[in-house]
């Protein structure tokens, strides 16, 4: 079931994020996936609730990630696109946009499956130092963390 954030629990994930970085702007998703835009400093909210398949294959990839650390993946999202603009490096940026090309390619002709364009996405410098920015924000910051679950109603 696809479940989007209401418009108060936007309000609070906007609070959350501009108590990080008041530079941001927040949006809700057209197409129900979390992203960003690094040049217009935007944060699209995906689904409150993530795509079942591609949620096991993050967990997958992230629980073999030497600093794995239990995080929902809602909260994860979030965070993740924080740190694309805590970390943002425009060489690495520029990159990441080359092998994620490169990625869709091999996929798109049956070089490789599911799983390995999500784990080689989920590889490329740029995205896993945002993540690794979300996991260590996290660390440093449980209890606003676990606050902003528990108002979003998610479990951690």
């Amino acid at each position: 079931m696809k479940k989007k954030f209401s418009k108060n629990e936007i309000k609070i994930i906007k609070n959350f994020i501009h108590n990080i970085d008041k530079t941001l702007k927040v949006k809700v998703s057209r197409g129900g996936r979390f992203e960003c835009n690094i040049e217009k400093r935007i944060i699209y909210l995906g689904l409150k609730k993530p795509n079942h398949k591609e949620n096991m294959l993050f967990q997958e990839w992230y629980k073999q990630q030497p600093e794995y650390t239990p995080i929902n993946k809602t909260i994860m999202s979030i965070l993740h696109e924080i740190g694309h603009f805590q970390t943002f490096n425009r060489q690495e940026f520029e990159m990441r946009n080359q092998i994620e090309q490169i990625l869709t390619f091999m996929y798109e002709k049956y070089f490789i499956d599911e799983k390995q364009i999500n784990f080689g996405y989920w590889n490329i410098d740029n995205e896993r130092k945002a993540t690794m920015w979300g996991v260590q924000y996290f660390k440093d910051n449980s209890n606003k963390c676990l606050e902003l679950a528990a108002a979003l109603g998610l479990s951690m």
